[in-house]
């Protein structure tokens, strides 16, 4: 290509980058500002750029925020922020406050224990049975009693994704509404854990999102989880099932017919925006 006398080389966004880590992690910030108020508000090369070093750096990787992690590109983080609030001033406040915990480490090399929200950090460790993980939820609520608006069921091995996946749904409708594992994980170590878990499934969660596949048939919790869920089903509550499906492995009582988000085809951003529309339509009919 061959440029005239009054015209340049047309610049590279990400080669205009600062060097220094911290200012490289304010820009990613800056990027997230402006994409708050408008859909083209981010270049979309320096977001997935960007992403990509601060998620494969073990150094960073655990303070990017899990909706930047989940968000693969400036397509999927305009969806997710349309959801998160209709108004430009409370993205902008969420992203300054998810992307602090980055900045300050970088800036300072250390965190104050309060400065990073439990759900900004995925839960990495596998869900073989009700396993010590990351900081429980901050909502002061008590699962025994409580009554969420969305339930996840879902074998160890996608836990990364459902974490993700968790952490959006609870930020669209609030602290409080979701029930992972891995945000209480205090008030789940106790006696009898499975009559706990099937009443939460089964009478205290107005929707239960089931993550099937060949690793969920295998697993205990699992099938202690899908007693209850079976049970919705025979009662003609079928509004309060939702499946996603993450392989074409066999689950007992789930059949050809019943329809599922696929997983595959969709990232964990697009199957958190499906989860919250469809638990809005099922409050929105109980009204």
């Amino acid at each position: 290509m061959s440029f005239g006398p009054y015209s340049s080389p047309p610049v590279d966004p990400v080669a205009e980058l600062p060097t220094d880590r911290s200012e490289r992690a304010m820009s990613l910030r800056n990027a997230l500002l402006a994409q708050c108020e408008r859909r083209d508000g981010m270049d979309d090369k320096v977001y997935r750029f960007l992403r990509r070093e601060f998620l494969t750096d073990p150094e960073t990787s655990s303070l990017l925020p899990a909706f930047v992690r989940s968000a693969h590109d400036s397509r999927a983080m305009w969806a997710f922020l349309k959801e998160l609030d209709p108004q430009w001033k409370p993205r902008r406040k969420f992203v300054m406050e998810q992307l602090a915990p980055l900045i300050d480490y970088l800036e300072t090399g250390h965190l104050s224990g309060a400065a990073i929200s439990p759900r900004a950090v995925a839960a990495e460790s596998p869900r073989h049975e009700k396993s010590p993980g990351p900081p429980s939820s901050a909502c002061p609520v008590d699962i025994s009693k409580h009554h969420f608006d969305v339930a996840f069921s879902f074998p160890g091995e996608i836990r990364s994704l459902v974490s993700d996946i968790a952490a959006i749904v609870e930020t669209s409708l609030g602290l409080g509404s979701t029930f992972f594992d891995n945000f209480y994980i205090s008030q789940l170590a106790r006696p009898s854990l499975d009559v706990l878990l099937q009443d939460i499934y089964l009478v205290r969660s107005s929707l239960v999102v089931v993550f099937i596949g060949s690793d969920y048939q295998k697993k205990d919790w699992c099938g202690i989880e899908l007693r209850a869920i079976r049970d919705i089903i025979a009662k003609r509550e079928h509004e309060r099932v939702m499946f996603v499906r993450f392989d074409d492995g066999p689950v007992d009582g789930v059949f050809f017919v019943d329809g599922y988000v696929d997983a595959r085809q969709n990232d964990a951003a697009e199957i958190a925006r499906f989860i919250v529309e469809r638990f809005q339509v099922l409050r929105d009919s109980a009204l």
